[in-house]
């Protein structure tokens, strides 16, 4: 039946998606947790979907939880997480977090200097000069 008053109606419009975001806490170290939480303006449903990433790579492992222990393979790499869900108003989302700062192993030691140029160059058991190119070993 057509509303005399309102020939033409309009459907409902959908509600307004807020966007959902996803943080990290804890300590980006060898043997720490580090936990996601999800924030959503339109609710926030048990059954979110965590992908844990280095380097904003996925994983070898399947480590869907809110929670990460981190490894000694993650040392040196930054850490995010991608939250997937359906919030409560039944928007599908999958924000990713901020990256951590790159994880440090404290059982690793510094890392060794790196060669400079003013060093000599050395090929097997031969050490060069310079720029004359003449071998070392045959000018004694």
């Amino acid at each position: 039946m057509i509303d005399p008053a309102n020939p033409n109606p309009q459907p409902p419009v959908p509600p307004t998606n807020h966007e959902g975001t996803v943080s990290i806490t804890g300590e980006a170290k060898v043997g720490e947790t580090l936990t996601a939480t999800v924030n959503d303006d339109d609710g926030v449903p048990a059954n979110v979907t965590y992908q844990w990433l280095a380097n904003r790579c996925r994983h070898c492992r399947c480590d869907r939880q809110q929670l990460h222990q981190l490894t000694a393979n993650e040392a040196g790499k930054t850490i995010t997480v991608r939250a997937t869900h359906t919030d409560n108003a039944s928007h599908s989302e999958a924000p990713t977090s901020a990256a951590t700062t790159p994880v440090v192993d404290p059982r690793q030691s510094e890392p060794a200097a790196a060669t400079t140029a003013a060093e000599p160059r050395r090929h097997r058991h031969h050490f060069w000069r310079g720029e004359s190119g003449r071998n070392a070993d045959r000018d004694r």
